[in-house]
């Protein structure tokens, strides 16, 4: 009996890095900066499009306890 399932094709690409700039980045959204716990919401913070319902986003930032 032969074997139904397909075996998956993987290719490898190999990607260079590069900075995150505003213009590079301009396509998927803003490039905004980490800031402090309690600073209030300001321009420099990223504007949200909620055209298409609630963005979530859930960032566990356990490394900077460690510090």
């Amino acid at each position: 009996m032969g074997d139904s399932k397909a075996k998956a094709e993987v290719e490898v690409v190999e990607v260079k890095a590069m900075e995150a700039t505003a213009e590079r980045f301009e396509e998927y959204g803003q490039v905004i900066e980490a800031s402090p716990d309690g600073d209030e919401f300001g321009p420099q913070d990223a504007q949200l499009d909620l055209s298409h319902g609630i963005p979530r986003y859930i960032f566990n930032d356990s490394l900077s306890a460690l510090k």
